[in-house]
């Protein structure tokens, strides 16, 4: 693969700064699959809500995506403009934030459980042109473009998609502010080659795998772990949301023949004490990824002895994402998140 061309990127791919040429998010996760004959009819993305499933395959997840971004830009936007996306966690909420990348806006994501001054401070801060959100969840003196998340099936345009260069902006994420107001990170569309290095030296995804994610999409631990890499490696990515339940992950790993599932520790520890994974079939599962909270080695050894696989632990920050971690390559070492990717 060039940076002028859609396609895939190898996991450990190393470039150096400053990074120059071609590059856009969506359409090196999507796009490259999508106009892959191998791929294009494989599953993309799987949402569940326990009762249903909604799924889309390669080529009807970046149609999606593309119809969004042109949607976008024929409401007035410009590559390089701010739109805050802001809706339950759904689909919706995926297919807006990659709609606006491959438009060359950057989607700002913001939780839906934010307080009304919550909202307005991101708005304040981020100064975004356009907000994707739900009538559900008002943002009280915007005064830019509101795009009803209900419109997001209808939304269109006939404007072409940019292309976009590595240094562009991709997204604005917020820090969690737990000291200090929280504070807005611009990645650039080239965050995917420093992503890259996590795919082997952490996550192990293989093409055609099926990987569930516990989080909920207004964080980055789902949005980079549980799309992204997913999508780069040409895997099959299934969130869920359906009823909180401790007990639900277990069934769906069965259910679904999950081969990668991820969370934080604490979702593990509430799986082991009211899922009884180690009477469900969970023998699809080739390793499991946490990071967010420490892996306290009691866990670790209490999820080795009753499912039988390792967890592999990851040490990141809203800044750079995952640059510590233990996995495939990288022993486990009892009470540390591992050794800094190469």
């Amino acid at each position: 693969m060039t940076l002028g061309e859609p396609g895939v990127i190898a996991p450990g791919t190393v470039v150096r700064a400053p990074v120059e040429g071609p590059l856009n998010i969506a359409r090196a996760c999507l796009e490259a699959r999508a106009s892959d004959p191998a791929f294009a009819d494989q599953p993309a993305f799987s949402f569940l809500y326990g009762d249903r499933t909604e799924r889309w395959t390669y080529a009807e997840a970046w149609a999606r995506v593309e119809r969004i971004g042109r949607g976008l830009l024929a409401r007035g936007l410009e590559p390089g403009d701010r739109v805050l996306v802001r809706t339950p966690h759904s689909p919706d909420y995926a297919f807006a934030f990659f709609g606006a990348n491959a438009a060359g806006l950057a989607p700002i994501p913001a939780s839906p459980q934010l307080t009304p001054a919550e909202a307005a401070f991101l708005c304040a801060d981020a100064e975004p042109r356009a907000a994707v959100t739900s009538a559900d969840l008002p943002l009280p003196g915007f005064d830019g473009i509101v795009i009803d998340a209900a419109d997001l099936d209808t939304l269109d345009g006939n404007a072409e998609l940019p292309q976009t260069q590595a240094e562009d902006p991709a997204f604005l994420i917020y820090t969690s502010g737990t000291q200090a107001s929280p504070k807005g990170v611009l990645h650039a569309q080239r965050t995917l080659y420093g992503r890259a290095l996590m795919w082997g030296a952490w996550e192990g995804f293989e093409a055609g795998d099926v990987a569930l994610h516990a989080g909920t999409l207004n964080w980055s631990y789902t949005l980079g772990v549980g799309l992204m890499d997913v999508w780069a490696v040409g895997g099959h990515a299934m969130l869920y949301g359906g009823p909180p339940d401790p007990a639900i992950w277990s069934r769906l790993i069965a259910e679904h023949g999950v081969n990668v599932f991820t969370a934080v520790p604490t979702v593990y520890r509430q799986l082991l004490k009211y899922g009884a994974p180690e009477e469900t079939d969970l023998s699809s599962l080739r390793h499991c990824l946490c990071a967010a909270e420490p892996l306290l080695p009691a866990l670790a050894d209490e999820w080795a002895a009753k499912v039988g696989t390792e967890m592999f632990e990851a040490l990141g920050m809203t800044e750079v994402s995952t640059y510590i971690s233990s996995g495939l390559a990288t022993p486990v070492r009892p009470g540390s998140p591992g050794q800094p990717q190469p």
